[in-house]
């Protein structure tokens, strides 16, 4: 669908505004949220909005395609409000950001000095960190489809490696 279209309609754009605003929201936060109390018309606006939100494991968010609509509903407020393009806010739309953590035993020999349960529950005590994961050797190749297959499944943004210096040489 056009992304003209799609914005042409102020629910369309309140819905944008709202998965923005939440990164992550339910079906039934975003029909309050909107204030509204039939389904069909959510149902009816989400469909428009393909391309632009996707539903996963039950929730909505914006697609890539949803984060450059709402660049371009500041850009289209700020024209039509008679102000210059300012290109910061422009640049400066937020992004989900989704952490995980990987942390490396060294075959045991970390566990000798750092309490290793310890790190592993204190990391999703971090800003943004959603998951964590343990293993013995982390630089084995065996490893890079396991870490693929999680990273997935979190739907991680980024990834932090915590290893020994072995690991970061290889």
């Amino acid at each position: 669908m056009n992304v003209y279209t799609v914005l042409s309609h102020p629910l369309r754009e309140k819905i944008l505004k709202i998965l923005d605003d939440e990164h992550l929201i339910s079906y039934n936060a975003l029909l309050s949220k909107l204030g509204l109390e039939e389904t069909g018309v959510l149902n009816y606006h989400l469909k428009k909005l393909s391309g632009f939100v996707e539903k996963n494991r039950g929730f909505y968010q914006l697609t890539t395609a949803g984060q450059n609509a709402i660049r371009l509903m500041v850009v289209k407020n700020q024209i039509m409000s008679g102000k210059p393009i300012d290109k910061h806010a422009v640049d400066s739309v937020s992004t989900v950001q989704r952490i995980g953590v990987i942390l490396c035993t060294c075959g045991g020999v970390i566990e000798s000095t750092i309490d290793i349960s310890d790190v592993t529950e204190k990391v999703l005590e971090l800003p943004n960190v959603v998951a964590r994961r343990v293993f013995p050797f982390v630089c084995m190749l065996e490893n890079v489809e396991k870490l693929k297959t999680w990273s997935s499944k979190h739907y991680l943004t980024g990834i932090v490696i915590a290893d020994c210096i072995m690991c970061f040489g290889k």
